[in-house]
């Protein structure tokens, strides 16, 4: 094989991309590799190797200094080999100099004499003198500024001229942008995250702007766009079907403009399909132990409905049938005998993936529902400590980290409790060094008006998105009178605060607009909006912060807060309130009102989520601005308030009702709980008809009473056959020994579940002459009682007085 084109040297520019190609001839099979100074190169997303029709080609997607070096190309046959060498240099085109600091440019000059040397800075001549020393000797012609300022950054020029011809050499080259990568169409489903993402390369500074169908983008609250070493990006944080469309990322400079374009698509929700959800635990003990099932931390799944619990021996069901959004969550089972209760241990935080770079240090960490030992898994081999990985158990918390990462660190990382296990991938990026030289910052943001009176006008701003890769030294004000083009610059020297209070040239009565200018090592950047119109009057601030804000009732999904108006207003009506509130683990609040203030002193927050702590602030608003937010001191965390049933009776219906015969009978007593419990009237041991019951749609045509020796498992009918009355004689028990009983109705449909048992009863020999005991069964289903005698004889008779009514 023969290589027919040598390569020579080749000079490119810091973050440009390079091809190097070469033709190839000879005999098939030909094998094509490229080789570096330490050794062979291989294809990665930054480099791509191609050969097609006799062409060798190496591409860089971004020349880095890492690229600067020899290139071979070798090409190989059955019959023998052939390669070429070629360099590759990295041209830098800007410089920086430190302040008041010497710079010289030299530029080397070949030509027929004589030859005459000039020099321009940004298309203006420059003359010998104290500013500038200016030398032409051995064909090398040199340029020094004695003593560089700000005002000296620019763009240099060396003109060469003789009889026969003329010579520019630029030291520095303004560069179009050029999308390397851009837009890709997307796909997100309706209440999704969207993300878009392009790279731009092109001379600084540059200007970037986002375009949805043709109509600009600006930042809110609920979109974000940034630019940052090239990368362009645009955040939608939550979309809907109103934000699919053709989206446009428009960059420009002094040396032109270019767009890149994507489609995205909005997709609606799914809806899932109901199925039943069943979860199973065994258990084990003595005596075996009883079971309870809880979601969260604090909330107890309870028996109807569409939740069936069952437990036979060891072996505990929960079953939840017709399953919805609201039933996500974790659930527990909890044992417990008369020794004591247990849970197994589980994860309540979880480890989350990471994404690194090369030599940082990872912190991976989760948290249990009790202090336990765990073992620590890197994909499958298990972990111990070292000098470089610390294993760390804090309380409940359990923390991994790893110094100085590298390739052989990423891969899937589990921590296992022995009942719960959690996992996370650790990603590991390499780390680059892209050339790009500083420019002006971008404008400051969100200028407004803070504060006016007849002396002064006072403002405020927030940083700019992007610094140009120097430092901001500060900032410029201007101030202009409404309706003139005549801006004023108000300081000399560049302020480092992020607000400022304008004094002089402030005239009462007269109408006025301002902007501020960010200034870094390179220049001053564009100015930022201008602010609203002001006026010099009565000083108008923004109100004080409400007064005693506090969480007056809360649940599982709501919180209701109450606060006092502010004290001051800031002379200026209050137009409304704002709330905001974050998990107590997370550092960025997130407004709730978004739509609209709040009117009055009080707001239900709703969407919570079961089990978790949350806090709250508040801040009032006037036609200024936001006020100071006032924090509510104590935490919530979203749970139901659960208080047992109590009843207090009237003081009528205490001791005795005394009612004239053909008088209705009013009986009443006040409840106190939450949630609003199950009521049910009895007269003795009858329960009253319209008391609430659940037949099931069918009206019951019968009952079947079962029963259990206290220590067994297995529940055995009383009767072959239903019954119809609500009260049965049990016969045929073993002496002294205890039973527990249970009742089942049963309709057209089948049986129904039982009812909850009743405490264990002593089969004993009758004692005195009428002596009766009576159980009173009442069906988990709501509202029928089941009555069960045991006869006996009394040794005397009792007479008692209604003494209240239980509910």
């Amino acid at each position: 094989a023969t290589i027919q084109i040598s390569l020579e040297p080749m000079e490119v520019t810091a973050g440009d991309a390079v091809c190097l190609k070469c033709q190839v001839a000879g005999t098939p099979e030909i094998k094509v590799s490229w080789f570096k100074a330490d050794g062979k190169v291989r294809s990665s997303p930054t480099c791509k190797l191609e050969y097609t029709k006799g062409v060798a080609c190496l591409k860089l997607s971004k020349a880095t200094k890492s690229d600067i070096g020899e290139y071979t190309c070798k090409a190989e046959n059955r019959i023998g080999s052939f390669s070429r060498l070629l360099n590759l240099y990295l041209c830098k085109n800007h410089w920086l100099f430190r302040l008041m600091s010497p710079v010289r440019f030299e530029c080397r000059v070949a030509g027929s004499l004589p030859i005459e040397v000039s020099w321009l800075k940004d298309s203006k001549p420059l003359s010998q003198g104290e500013e500038f020393s200016m030398l032409y000797d051995d064909n090398t012609a040199v340029l020094q500024i004695n003593n560089s300022e700000m005002r000296h950054s620019g763009e240099y020029t060396c003109v060469a001229t003789n009889s026969v011809d003329w010579l520019i050499s630029l030291s520095e080259a303004k560069k179009p942008p050029v999308f390397d990568v851009p837009l890709k169409p997307a796909t997100v489903d309706d209440g999704e995250k969207l993300i878009l993402r392009c790279h731009v390369c092109g001379s600084s500074p540059l200007k970037i702007q986002w375009m949805k169908d043709r109509k600009e983008l600006t930042p809110s609250s609920s979109t974000r766009i940034s630019f940052s070493d090239g990368t362009a990006c645009l955040e939608i944080s939550t979309v809907s079907k109103l934000n699919a469309g053709d989206y446009l990322c428009k960059a420009t400079n002094e040396a032109g403009s270019e767009f890149c374009k994507a489609k995205v698509t909005v997709k609606g929700k799914k809806e899932k399909k109901e199925g039943t959800a069943t979860f199973i635990a065994k258990v084990g003990g003595d005596p075996i132990p009883s079971v309870k099932w809880m979601k969260g931390k604090w909330r107890q799944v309870t028996h109807g409905g569409r939740i069936s619990i069952e437990q036979k021996g060891q072996e505990a069901k929960l079953e939840i049938k017709e399953v919805t959004k609201s039933d996500s969550g974790q659930y527990r089972c909890v044992a417990s005998n008369k020794h004591g209760e247990i849970e197994y241990p589980y994860f309540t935080v979880k480890l989350q993936d990471y994404t690194a770079v090369e030599k940082d240090e990872v912190v991976l960490d989760c948290e249990l529902s009790k202090d336990v030992d765990v073992m620590w898994y890197h994909n499958e081999a298990e972990i111990k400590a070292s000098k470089t990985v610390n294993i760390k158990a804090e309380g409940k918390r359990r923390v991994l980290i790893i110094k100085r990462v590298g390739d052989k660190d990423k891969g899937q990382y589990l921590c296992d409790c022995g009942t719960d296990k959690t996992t996370a991938t650790l990603h590991i990026e390499e780390s680059e060094f892209i050339f790009s030289p500083p420019g002006i910052p971008s404008p400051p943001i969100e200028l407004h008006v803070t504060g006016a009176s007849r002396d002064f006008l006072a403002i405020a701003w927030k940083p700019p998105q992007t610094d140009g890769g120097a430092p901001v030294r500060g900032y410029h004000i201007e101030m202009c009178e409404a309706g003139t083009e005549k801006w004023m610059r108000v300081n000399s020297r560049p302020v480092k605060e992020l607000k400022y209070r304008v004094e002089e040239g402030v005239t009462p009565e007269k109408e006025y607009i301002l902007r501020v200018r960010a200034v870094n090592a390179i220049g001053e950047s564009e100015p930022s909006d201008i602010s609203e119109n002001v006026f010099p009057c009565r000083p108008i601030t923004v109100p004080s912060p409400p007064v005693n804000p506090k969480v007056k009732d809360y649940s599982r999904a709501t919180a209701d807060l109450v606060w006092t108006k502010p004290t001051k207003d800031g002379g200026s009506p209050i137009l409304g309130y704002t709330v905001e509130m974050k998990k107590a683990s997370a550092e960025e609040w997130k407004k709730v009102n978004l739509d609209d203030l709040i009117k009055q002193c009080a707001y239900r927050v709703k969407g919570l989520e079961e089990g978790v702590t949350y806090r709250f602030r508040v801040f009032a608003s006037n036609m200024i601005g936001d006020g100071e937010p006032r924090e509510i001191p104590e935490s919530v965390t979203a749970q139901d308030i659960l208080i047992p049933p109590e009843i207090e009776m009237e003081a009528t219906c205490r001791d005795c009702v005394t009612v004239r015969v053909g008088h209705n009978i009013n009986i009443i007593g006040y409840i106190k709980a939450r949630p609003d419990p199950e009521v049910f009237w009895s007269k003795e041991e009858t329960i009253l008809e319209n008391s609430k019951r659940n037949d099931g749609g069918k009206s019951i045509t019968g009952y079947i009473l079962e029963r259990k020796e206290k220590r067994a498992v297995r529940w055995v009918p009383c009767t072959k056959s239903p019954i119809s009355e609500r009260r049965m004689k049990v016969t045929n028990l073993i002496p002294n020994h205890e039973y527990q009983f249970r009742v089942r109705a049963e309709n057209d449909v089948g049986l129904g579940d039982p009812s909850k048992p009743c405490r264990p009863v002593a089969a004993k020999d009758p004692i005195g002459e009428f002596a009766v005991t009576t159980l009173l069964l009442r069906s988990s289903s709501g509202g029928v009682c089941f009555v069960l005698f045991f006869c006996g004889r009394a040794e005397e008779h009792v007479k008692c007085q209604t003494m209240g009514f239980k509910i």
